[in-house]
């Protein structure tokens, strides 16, 4: 019972703070009192059929030299069927294991597409009552960043309306000069990004070709666009889409044609377990009004840069006091947040696995333990008359290794019988055979080789 309640809690400060209903996770007295239940029955019908097997023997029968020399070869097959079983399971639940540990750690290493050290993050929303137009909206934005790059901690900050592996961007449909128009309900959408100057250097995103936003990139000057890797290998395969230009079906504005200016390397933005989809970016200033309205700080640092929440704080409230920070952590936390589930799942898995191995290797114990105390007689014998310790307790170890899954014994019809003085390895050549030890009652004064007992000879019996 403390063992449940003590690991429900350590496997519940394991779990991810956004896992849907963990707050119900508990451990349920009823289910606890059925295993209880359970448990209590299976004891006692496991203490109780040997004691009935027991009463049935006949005294002669379980006073004779057979009953003395072997602990009964159906139990036995039984108890050894057992624990294959066992080992079975937690092996399966080991493989299990090991594989979402693969997974896990193959996943961990996919690259994102944007270098998380040294970045902080941080949420600003702008209500729409103080913040009417775009004028406002671009105005806050241009004092924050003007502000918080010029703090000595700071190499570089920008403004991105979402944040990879966190947020999912707006997706429009969009036609293309230079390829035919696709019919208005056949057209597929793909996400953009508005972002400020300085955006790709600041969260590490490569340029591949091309060039990047500029303060030039403004209301005034003609539209631009940046693509993704994913884009251009979709539309533009084989060809340089630099100077495309292409209009997007929510752009009602007079001049609505952008031009494609330069290619990025993917981001993931839906996961490190997808893809990444196509996507285009574009400056703040030339971005649609209703996505300007909550905007992500993005700063980079040399320091640690939690250090840096406050002073944003103060920067923020020093611009407008009635406007709160929210959701600031760092990039690593980002991306460590985005695997806590699989990560859970693996150390679920884990535990469960370990526990099963634990549980199947007391039950290997167990049955070695009573074999051995059945074989006493023929083992003292063994040593009585010129065996090995060595050699005695690694004929143990090989019966306690022929148990688990996959080996077995080989039955025969003439069986050699190895006996005292017997070197194992010697024999490790030897094909296994099903059971080596003595049984006095298959013994015949006739099957005794002269000098048996003397440098290890051997004893032969019928099947």
């Amino acid at each position: 019972v403390v063992l449940a309640f003590v690991g429900t809690n350590l496997l519940l400060s394991l779990a991810p703070a956004a896992m849907p209903r963990l707050a119900e996770v508990s451990v349920d007295l009823r289910v606890l009192t059925f295993s209880l239940a359970v448990s209590l029955v299976c004891g006692l019908t496991i203490g109780l059929l040997p004691s009935l097997q027991t009463g049935r023997l006949r005294s002669a029968a379980a006073l004779s030299s057979a009953s003395r020399w072997s602990s009964g070869g159906e139990r036995r097959r039984l108890r050894h069927a057992l624990v294959v079983a066992e080992l079975a399971l937690s092996m399966t639940l080991l493989i299990g294991a090991g594989l979402i540990t693969q997974t896990f750690w193959r996943l961990v290493s996919v690259d994102a597409g944007f270098r998380s050290e040294g970045t902080l993050t941080a949420g600003i929303r702008l209500p729409q009552a103080e913040y009417p137009d775009v004028t406002t909206v671009t105005g806050f934005h241009d004092a924050l960043l003007e502000k918080v790059r010029a703090l000595p901690q700071v190499s570089s900050a920008a403004l991105t309306r979402f944040l990879p592996l966190s947020d999912g961007p707006w997706t429009f449909a969009f036609d293309c000069e230079e390829l035919p128009l696709v019919p208005e309900g056949e057209r597929l959408a793909y996400a953009y990004v508005p972002v400020s100057t300085e955006y790709f250097r600041t969260a590490g995103i490569s340029l591949l070709r091309g060039r990047s936003f500029t303060a030039a990139d403004n209301v005034d000057t003609p539209k631009v666009l940046v693509i993704n890797e994913a884009m251009k290998q979709q539309f533009w395969p084989d060809e340089d889409p630099l100077g495309v230009r292409i209009r997007f079906d929510v752009d009602t504005s007079a001049d609505p044609w952008r031009e494609i200016v330069g290619v990025v390397n993917d981001v993931r933005h839906d996961g490190l377990h997808l893809d990444a989809r196509p996507a285009f970016y574009g400056p703040r200033q030339q971005g649609f009004d209703f996505l300007l309205d909550r905007m992500r700080l993005v700063v980079r640092t040399d320091s640690e840069p939690l250090q840096l929440a406050q002073s944003v704080r103060d920067i923020v409230r020093g611009i407008d006091p009635n406007l709160a920070v929210f959701d600031i952590r760092t990039m690593d936390q980002l991306l460590t947040g985005s695997v806590a589930q699989p990560r859970f799942s693996m150390w679920l898995f884990l535990c469960f696995a370990f526990v099963a191995a634990f549980l199947a290797l007391i039950g290997i114990y167990g049955v070695i333990s009573h074999t051995v105390r059945h074989r006493l007689p023929e083992l003292g014998l063994r040593v009585a008359l010129g065996a090995r310790g060595r050699s005695v307790g690694l004929l143990v170890l090989a019966q306690g290794m022929v148990t688990s899954p996959g080996n077995g014994y080989r039955r025969t019809r003439d069986r050699t019988w190895p006996i005292v003085g017997l070197d194992l390895d010697a024999h490790a050549q030897r094909p296994p055979v099903r059971d080596r030890r003595l049984r006095p009652s298959h013994l015949h004064h006739a099957d005794v080789a002269p000098g048996s007992c003397f440098g290890g000879g051997l004893l032969r019996t019928g099947a």
